[in-house]
C-alpha cells in the first residue's frame, strides 16, 4: 500500500468516526427541560396585501 492510499483511508475512517461520535450526547429539548423555539415561519405575522 503506498503512502497516499493509506492516507486516504486514514482520513476516510477519522471522517466516518468523528461524525458518528459528534451526536453522543446531544439531547433534546424535552431532555434538557426547556421550552420549544418557535419556527422563524410559523411566528412570524402573516404580510397584508
Amino acid at each position: 500500500m503506498s503512502l497516499i492510499s493509506g492516507l486516504a483511508i486514514y482520513l476516510i475512517i477519522w471522517w466516518t468516526v468523528l461524525f458518528t461520535v459528534l451526536p453522543w450526547g446531544v439531547r433534546t429539548a424535552a431532555e434538557a427541560g426547556t421550552d420549544l423555539v418557535p419556527d422563524r415561519r410559523t411566528a412570524r405575522q402573516p404580510h397584508p396585501c
